[in-house]
């Protein structure tokens, strides 16, 4: 493991000074679950100089059944299905922490300025998906999603192991309905993207 670099050193040192309170002052853990959480994620996410990614932003699972209408000639998935199903997610997402849609894009616009997907393997009528979402990153005005899709195994196995298809990135922008220019997030909005434990 590589040596953790001394600003997150020190960020360390900190929180576990911090959780070291535990038990004299009552609540405290309870505040600061979160805290704990980056400690850990601090410490151990180090390795080839490259920070591992938090894992703690809300995300999703969805099945999906491939239907016949989204079939092509070849008899496999056309590519664009594979971008209704992440938009399912999404959505699914959104509703998992507060925010539906439904409500939402009644006060905001919310344009898709980025949508990649990576198609890793043939997906055919009747394949049963499962569709997971996770928010990877929060900005000022904007937050990105992304997803990884996985076919069922069909031998029914209980220790039988899903297939990634395919992987996929999106990237939302809020946007003043009137000026349509790009606003902050609401901090309601911003809070709820970023709490694990809402989903």
């Amino acid at each position: 493991m590589s040596k953790l670099p001394e600003t997150s050193s020190l960020a360390l040192q900190k929180c576990i000074s911090r959780f070291s309170k535990v038990g004299r002052e009552p609540g405290f853990l309870a505040n600061h679950r979160i805290s704990l959480s980056l400690a850990f994620d601090i410490r151990i996410g180090y390795a080839g100089n490259k920070k591992r990614k938090s894992h703690l932003m809300p995300q999703i699972s969805v099945p999906i059944r491939v239907p016949f209408p989204d079939v092509d000639s070849s008899q496999r998935i056309h590519f664009a299905a594979m971008l209704r199903y992440m938009e399912v997610a999404e959505h699914e997402l959104m509703r998992s922490i507060g925010f539906p849609y439904v409500a939402t894009l009644k006060y905001l616009a919310l344009p898709r300025v980025h949508v990649s997907c990576d198609y890793r393997a043939a997906v055919r009528y009747d394949d049963l998906l499962t569709v997971e979402a996770r928010v990877d990153h929060v900005g000022r005005s904007s937050w990105a999603v992304v997803f990884s899709i996985w076919m069922q195994d069909k031998s029914n196995s209980a220790n039988a192991e899903g297939k990634l298809v395919a992987e996929g990135r999106m990237k939302i922008v809020a946007l003043d309905p009137k000026t349509e220019q790009a606003r902050p997030l609401p901090d309601e909005m911003r809070a709820a993207l970023t709490n694990a434990s809402l989903t």
